[in-house]
């Protein structure tokens, strides 16, 4: 996951945004805020992995935003915005539900650089 966020985040200026769908342990988190980012949104549905981001200080963090909906309903909102980086390890049913997600995503992405 180090790596995955080096490949993302290095070649991008402090301030960017990430969208990260799938809070886990947190450890791809960890990694992208090593790299400062302006705008941190994490998308997490499960009541024990919020817990857990709340117990290990995520949802004081500055920047850091915590969207407490499933993946489906998160992407729905039109004030979820737009990001530079969009990072998901997120559970779905079958292939259906994944071509869903990746139907979606472009419209997350902001721009030619986004990732």
């Amino acid at each position: 996951m180090d790596r995955t966020a080096h490949l993302l985040c290095a070649d991008l200026a402090p301030g960017f945004s990430v969208l990260n769908i799938g809070f886990g342990l947190g450890i791809v988190d960890t990694y992208f805020q090593s790299y400062r980012p302006g705008r941190h949104v994490i998308v997490e549905p499960h009541p024990d992995a919020l817990a857990y981001l709340r117990q290990k200080g995520w949802a004081d963090r500055e920047g850091v935003e915590i969207v407490e909906k499933r993946w489906e309903e998160a992407l729905l909102d039109p004030d979820l915005g737009s990001f530079d980086v969009v990072y998901f390890d997120t559970y779905s049913q079958d292939y259906k539900d994944l071509k869903k997600f990746f139907d979606e995503v472009p419209a997350l992405l902001n721009g030619p650089n986004a990732r």
